[in-house]
């Protein structure tokens, strides 16, 4: 997702589900996300943009990551929408890996 605010700051963010196998899982996740768009940031930068890079990181089994509250809040997300974004961002990533599970078992797709 690009963003870009009124005052013409620029947000490069990624939204990526971790694996929660290691506690460094969503240290590894969100650093793999900010080495990937870092060149197009830096770019924006070069520009006379002022840019930044971050990811949205929730677990397969719809663990949030911390981070993302820092990343939101750096974004301008109020506190209230981004308790929401919270609920409905792991809510939805448990919905889709059960169903990834239940066709894994049964062989019928579930969407």
């Amino acid at each position: 997702m690009v963003l870009t605010k009124k005052s013409g700051e620029v947000f490069v963010i990624d939204f990526t589900v971790a694996f929660e196998d290691r506690l460094t899982s969503f240290a590894n996740a969100r650093q793999g996300k900010i080495d990937k768009y870092l060149p197009i940031v830096e770019h924006l930068r070069r520009e006379g943009k002022v840019a930044h890079v971050d990811a949205i990181v929730v677990g397969s089994l719809g663990s949030w990551d911390p981070s993302n509250d820092a990343a939101l809040a750096q974004m301008g997300v109020s506190k209230k929408y981004a308790k929401l974004m919270r609920k409905l961002i792991c809510l939805d990533t448990i919905r889709w890996s059960r169903d990834i599970y239940i066709q894994h078992l049964t062989d019928k797709k579930q969407y």
